[in-house]
C-alpha cells in the first residue's frame, strides 16, 4: 500500500449539490453565476468548519465532505440549509437551493481522494433530494436522531443507482423544528418518478395483482 493511502475509517459522509446550476449559468451568465455559487460555497465551508468537518473536494457546484460523527454531519447540514434560507430571503436576486445527502460508512483516502462504497451511496442519496432538503440513510438516523433536535421523517424506499437493494431514506425536518422541539408528525415528501424503471415495474406488478384479485372476487 502506498504511503499516500490511509487505512479505512468509519466517517459520516456528506454530499452537497446546487439545484439548477446549469440553468443559472444560462440565465445569468458565468460571471454572475460564479458570484452566486461562491456565496453558497462560503456558507458551506463556514458550517463545515463550525462542526469539525473536512471538505475533500469540489464536485462541480457541490462538495464531498466528511465528519467524525453523524451528529456533526446532521448539525452542519441543518446549519447550511438555515444559512441558505436566510441568504435567499435577504438577497432573492442571488438565491440558490442546495440539496444534501448524508451516509456513514468506511472509506479509504488515497492521494487526497476518498474511495469506497459509502462515498457512492452518499452521492446517490444526495441525488434523490430536492432543493432545500436533507436526506439521510437509516444508519445516520439511528446514530444521530437521539442526539439532535430534529426529527427524521420516513421518505420511503429508494433504488440507488449501482446498488441492488432498496434503501430507506429519511428527511431531516430542519425547517419545521424550533430549538428544543420536535414536530409530532409531517407528511413524507413526494419524490420524482423519472428514470425509476424498477419502481414502475414493481408498481405495475402490484396493480396487476390487485386487479386480478378484484376480478376473481366478482
Amino acid at each position: 500500500m502506498s504511503d499516500r493511502s490511509r487505512a479505512a475509517n468509519a466517517l459520516a459522509i456528506m454530499m452537497t449539490d446546487v439545484v439548477g446550476s446549469t440553468a443559472l449559468r444560462r440565465s445569468r451568465g458565468d460571471r454572475d453565476a460564479d458570484d452566486i455559487l461562491g456565496l453558497q460555497a462560503a456558507i458551506v465551508h463556514d458550517q463545515v468548519a463550525a462542526f469539525g468537518g473536512r471538505v475533500h473536494k469540489s464536485l462541480g457546484d457541490g462538495f464531498l465532505i466528511t465528519f467524525p460523527s453523524t451528529v456533526a454531519a446532521v448539525r452542519a447540514a441543518t446549519g447550511i440549509q438555515r444559512a441558505m434560507q436566510e441568504h435567499n430571503a435577504a438577497d432573492p436576486q442571488r438565491a440558490v437551493d442546495v440539496r444534501i445527502g448524508i451516509h456513514s460508512g468506511h472509506v479509504t483516502e488515497r492521494d487526497g481522494d476518498l474511495r469506497g462504497q459509502a462515498v457512492h451511496a452518499a452521492a446517490r442519496v444526495a441525488g434523490e433530494a430536492v432543493g432545500g432538503q436533507i436526506l439521510a440513510t437509516d444508519e445516520v438516523r439511528k446514530h444521530a436522531e437521539p442526539e439532535v433536535d430534529w426529527s427524521f421523517l420516513d421518505s420511503g424506499l429508494f433504488w440507488l443507482r449501482g446498488f441492488p437493494e432498496r434503501w430507506r431514506l429519511y428527511e431531516v425536518s430542519w425547517s419545521d423544528t424550533s430549538a428544543g422541539t420536535r414536530p409530532s408528525a409531517a407528511p413524507a415528501r413526494l419524490t420524482p418518478f423519472l428514470e425509476r424503471d424498477a419502481e414502475r415495474a414493481s408498481l405495475r406488478v402490484l396493480v396487476d395483482d390487485a386487479l386480478s384479485g378484484m376480478a376473481s372476487s366478482r
